[in-house]
């Protein structure tokens, strides 16, 4: 019975690692796609009147940037196939 509890543990223990080695990762590609929103939208309201290039430049931004805005935690789960309980 030890053995499998050990098993168990040894296990779950492994895929927490896993995950959270999964998420630091995410985190780290968040980030650099944060900052390259910033500057797509620095960009564009550079740009000014430059036309509809500008503006949709500028929606594709902004949708990026209200994607990220989202809770992430729950689509990096989904992501790395990890679920947690707390």
């Amino acid at each position: 019975m030890k053995f499998w509890v050990a098993w168990i543990s040894i296990i779950a223990v492994l895929r927490w690692v896993r995950a959270d080695i999964g998420l630091h990762r995410a985190e780290h590609w968040l980030d650099w796609a944060v900052i390259g929103a910033d500057r797509a939208l620095h960009g564009v309201y550079r740009a000014g009147a430059r036309g509809d290039r500008a503006d949709s430049e500028k929606h594709r931004a902004e949708a990026l940037l209200n994607f990220i805005k989202k809770p992430a935690h729950e689509e990096l789960m989904r992501w790395f196939g990890c679920i947690y309980k707390f």
